[in-house]
């Protein structure tokens, strides 16, 4: 319980972490050396990494208030993007410690994920009707994290909708040619260019309840 625990499959698995603090969303880096997660042993939810070669681990965000969360590794494990508890969306250079607000709070957004090249972020955003209600589709939200620029993709039909934004993706695949996500409680994949805008369309993968998506690293 609020333990990591690692498997390599097909053996025991072994624990990771092993105190009374709430231990939650590991992350592994694009090479499989780190692993990212947070933890409130100081308070509230930061982030940490541990050296998976070393079994050592380092605090890499130090907000004064409040939680960060859902840490997601950049291809060339440099930087980490995660959210705060507002829902704000961030990047911290894992070694410098800089911080970079990459988008403003949104209500209730999904997990940030990379596109192949470092370039693009994407999350599950819910996307309104109008201004004056809340109703609307959870899509695809795609930022240029050098320009700023946004653009919204839908998961598929016009009126498609992400089940929920916390664990039904977009996760974008390591070769940057895929996002796979859950419409309707079925798992989903879609072609993706380099930004994150679709270049086909998307098809079921399952005919089951799926949720909490991974890629495995060859994108397979």
């Amino acid at each position: 319980l609020n333990d990591l625990w690692l498997m390599e499959v097909g053996k025991n698995p072994r624990r990771l972490t092993h105190d009374t603090y709430y231990d939650a969303e590991p992350a592994w880096s694009r090479d499989g050396r780190y692993l990212a997660y947070t933890s409130d042993r100081a308070g509230t939810p930061d982030i940490y990494v541990r050296d998976m070669r070393s079994g050592t681990e380092r605090r890499v965000t130090w907000f004064d208030e409040g939680a960060e969360i859902t840490p997601a590794w950049s291809p060339d494990g440099r930087t980490i993007a995660f959210q705060n508890q507002d829902s704000a969306t961030f990047t911290v250079d894992v070694n410098s410690g800089d911080l970079r607000q990459v988008l403003a709070a949104l209500f209730l957004p999904g997990r940030p994920t990379w596109s192949a090249d470092g370039n693009t972020i994407a999350l599950s955003a819910l996307r309104r009707y109008s201004g004056r209600f809340r109703e609307g589709t959870s899509q695809i939200l795609t930022v240029n994290l050098a320009t700023g620029e946004q653009a919204y993709h839908t998961p598929g039909g016009e009126h498609d909708s992400i089940s929920t934004r916390g664990d039904d993706g977009p996760v974008w695949s390591p070769d940057g040619r895929w996002m796979a996500f859950v419409v309707d409680s079925a798992l989903r994949v879609m072609p993706v260019d380099d930004t994150g805008r679709p270049t086909g369309p998307a098809r079921a993968i399952t005919a089951e309840a799926t949720d909490a998506i991974s890629w495995s690293g060859d994108s397979e």
